[in-house]
C-alpha cells in the first residue's frame, strides 16, 4: 500500500511540474509582430561626418497600422496594446581605441531630442511615443559626434542582423508586444560603421 503511494505522489509531482510555466511571454501575455514597414526606426545617414554634428536616429512613418507578413489587413499596435504610449528599443555608439572598441558615453542632457523620449549612459534607451492626431509613433533623437575617428552603432543585442526589436509600453494586464521592424544601412555584423572628421 505504501509503495502505490509513492508512486501516486511522484506520478501527481510529476505533472505538476511538467504543468508549470517556464515561458516568460506566457507570463507577461507578451506577442511577436514581424513588420513589413521597412525603417520604423531607422538612422539618418550621411556621406560624411565632422566633429560638431549629430547622428540621428528616427522613426519613419511608424503608424499604429502595420502590415504583418501573411496578412492581408493591417494590425491596430495601438488598440491591440491597450493604448500604448510607447515603444522602446535601445541602441548603443562605440568608438575605435586602437584594436579595441569603446562605448561613447553621452549623457542624457548632451542628446537633441527633438520627438520621442530618450535616457542615455552606456546606451541610449529611446521611447518611441504615440501621437494622437497623426497616428503615429514618433523618434527623433541625434547623439553628439565630439571626437573624431571611427565609429560603429548597433541597436540592442535582441535586435537581428536587419531589425530592430521595439517593445510596447502596455498598461496593467493588456498585450505587450514587440515588433521587429526591418531596417536598412547595417551591415553583416550588425553595426551601422562610419568616420568622423
Amino acid at each position: 500500500m505504501k509503495t502505490i503511494k509513492y508512486i501516486l505522489f511522484f506520478a501527481i509531482a510529476l505533472v505538476a511540474l511538467n504543468s508549470c510555466d517556464t515561458n516568460d511571454d506566457g507570463f507577461y501575455n507578451a506577442i511577436y509582430v514581424d513588420s513589413e514597414t521597412n525603417d520604423l526606426v531607422a538612422i539618418e545617414t550621411q556621406s560624411n561626418y565632422v566633429v560638431g554634428q549629430k547622428l540621428y536616429i528616427k522613426t519613419n512613418n511608424f503608424s499604429r497600422y502595420q502590415n504583418e507578413k501573411g496578412q492581408t489587413k493591417p494590425l491596430d499596435i495601438y488598440k491591440t496594446t491597450g493604448g500604448a504610449a510607447a515603444f522602446n528599443f535601445s541602441y548603443v555608439l562605440e568608438i575605435k581605441n586602437g584594436a579595441n572598441w569603446e562605448v561613447v558615453k553621452i549623457p542624457t542632457e548632451e542628446l537633441d531630442i527633438i520627438k520621442g523620449k530618450a535616457v542615455s549612459g552606456d546606451f541610449v534607451y529611446g521611447s518611441c511615443v504615440y501621437n494622437s492626431i497623426n497616428q503615429l509613433y514618433e523618434y527623433n533623437i541625434g547623439m553628439p559626434l565630439s571626437k573624431k575617428g571611427d565609429y560603429r552603432f548597433r541597436f540592442g543585442y535582441n535586435s537581428g542582423s536587419s531589425k530592430v526589436e521595439l517593445v510596447s509600453e502596455s498598461i496593467g494586464t493588456n498585450l505587450a508586444m514587440i515588433i521587429f521592424g526591418p531596417t536598412s544601412n547595417l551591415n553583416a555584423d550588425r553595426y551601422y560603421t562610419f568616420t568622423v572628421n
